[in-house]
């Protein structure tokens, strides 16, 4: 039975190369063409495109996985000739994909992105992230808090109050106010708010005393974290872990965070325009603090309340993938992905 040599059918005539001694050529690839018969490497030479075709039974098993890895975008090959013969080909691995995480996707069935409703801001916001309200002292953030205290108990399995500036008397004392008995005793329910361990920085521990399972469903509202400054050292680099893992941990798992903190303490910012409105100028460099917690948020909403008109006042500062309630057709509001319905005016 005659031997099938390696040969190497020569698709551009005009390389002209000596082949009288043993040497070894190596082609970088830069795309493949596989038919039935055989398959052809295109290779760059200086500022032409050269094309090698070998037959396709020439391919050893390594080779083979050579050719899969380099349409997957995931390895570089090389074509190795010794004269006219094939010899192998050579695959490094790949720093940078070389196809896009969009020209490689595929479909797959996913959970509906839920919204959640802050209806005091007339939005929705995304449930599985964090959503911050900012404003100065008495405007109302803590209120804003409370006030979505029952729609948390319908929809989550255990609320965390992280309370970092208010002692729990006055928390309770506040939902007393807020809630007749029977909406209270539901909330308290579902509601872990300690004075000693609700002021940690250690998300495990917090976890771990609030005996969180891996299914249940969990809301954190985080109460001024900026007021842990000067209790321990590195507190803000303490700060932004906290709130990196809280960000990560709500994303994997669909929580839902609430996070509250102060404006920049400065006396001279004036926050209202001549008709006592939010001035369009307001947006996220007020907040105090870490300026991760802007950034890492769905959303950032602001309470303000204006001592000349005597009102509250809010205003949406970043709004993520949420949605205002003018931008939701009433027919859509049947569809899961809303927590609540909007309470509507008109």
């Amino acid at each position: 039975m005659k031997k099938e040599t390696k040969v190497l059918k020569k698709v551009d005539d005009k390389i002209d190369r000596p082949f009288n001694k043993i040497t070894y050529e190596r082609f970088e690839v830069v795309h493949i063409f596989q038919t039935v018969d055989e398959i052809s490497f295109y290779v760059k030479l200086r500022y032409r495109t050269l094309v090698f075709s070998i037959s396709n039974t020439l391919l050893s098993t390594e080779d083979k996985k050579s050719v899969e890895l380099f349409d997957n975008g995931t390895h570089d090959i090389f074509l190795i000739l010794s004269g006219k013969e094939y010899v192998m080909l050579e695959r490094k691995s790949r720093i940078i994909l070389k196809n896009t995480a969009i020209s490689k996707f595929k479909h797959k069935e996913y959970e509906p992105i839920r919204l959640i409703n802050y209806s005091a801001y007339g939005v929705f916001t995304q449930l599985d992230g964090i959503t911050t309200i900012v404003g100065m002292s008495g405007a109302g953030k803590t209120y804003s808090a409370l006030s979505q205290m029952l729609l948390f108990y319908k929809y989550f399995d255990k609320i965390l109050y992280l309370n970092y500036e208010l002692p729990e008397r006055d928390i309770v004392s506040r939902l007393n106010d807020m809630y007749n008995k029977s909406d209270l005793n539901l909330i308290l329910s579902k509601l872990y708010i300690n004075d000693t361990i609700m002021t940690s920085l250690e998300l495990e521990e917090i976890l771990a005393a609030a005996d969180i399972k891996l299914k249940d469903k969990v809301v954190f509202i985080i109460d001024n974290v900026g007021s842990v400054i000067g209790q321990e050292e590195n507190v803000y680099q303490k700060q932004n872990e906290f709130i990196k893992q809280l960000d990560t941990l709500s994303k994997e798992r669909s929580w839902h965070v609430l996070a509250l903190t102060q404006i920049i303490k400065d006396h001279n910012l004036n926050l209202f325009n001549e008709q006592g409105d939010v001035k369009d100028s307001i947006n996220m460099s007020i907040m105090s603090g870490s300026i991760m917690l802007g950034n890492l948020s769905r959303s950032v909403l602001f309470t303000g309340y204006n001592g000349a008109t005597k009102q509250f006042k809010t205003k949406v500062l970043k709004r993520g993938t949420g949605k205002y309630y003018f931008e939701v057709e009433s027919e859509v509001l049947t569809r899961d992905i809303y927590v609540t319905k909007p309470f509507r005016t008109n």
